[in-house]
């Protein structure tokens, strides 16, 4: 008898279980993933601070633009990685072996255009948002004037009940 062969790990995935596992427990606390960066991701939080701003402030985004703003933050951070990997850990963008270009340094272009039509984007989703009624004067000062006597008595307090 010949000794059977010992068990060989796979090189393949039999199935995306564990995988997707790890990727929904990666994104579970996606709201929070610029918080997580650290001292890092101070320059990230204080450009998304004003994008949002510039949006028109945090209760008036909506989850679009909350979305679109998330993606160029994100995207802008793997322009930043890239540039950090090629001048900072290659020293020089050219391959001296191959003598041509790192390929990651002709990728960074497409990465650049994206951000940089991230703000045209932006702007078209605000201008694109409904706008509110403004509020007369009359009717702000009536909704935050207190009722008195004079008021109640004679019934313009706005108010149902005394009419």
């Amino acid at each position: 008898m010949t000794p059977s062969n010992p068990r060989r790990k796979r090189n393949y995935q039999a199935h995306g279980f564990h995988a997707l596992q790890r990727a929904l427990e990666a994104i579970q606390d996606f709201d929070k993933w610029l918080e997580s960066r650290g001292e890092a991701g101070k320059p990230l939080r204080t450009l998304r601070a004003q994008m949002i701003q510039n949006q028109g402030g945090e209760s008036a985004i909506t989850a679009h633009e909350r979305i679109a703003i998330d993606a160029t933050l994100k995207t802008y951070l793997y322009l930043f990685l890239i540039d950090d990997f090629v001048l900072i850990e290659q020293g020089t963008p050219v391959n001296r072996r191959d003598r041509r270009l790192f390929n990651v340094v002709l990728q960074r272009g497409p990465i650049y255009e994206a951000v940089m039509k991230a703000g045209p984007i932006l702007n078209e989703l605000r201008k694109s948002r409904p706008k509110k009624e403004p509020i007369l004067l009359p009717d702000y000062l009536k909704s935050k004037a207190k009722p008195t006597p004079e008021l109640v008595a004679s019934g313009q307090d706005g108010s149902e009940a005394t009419k």
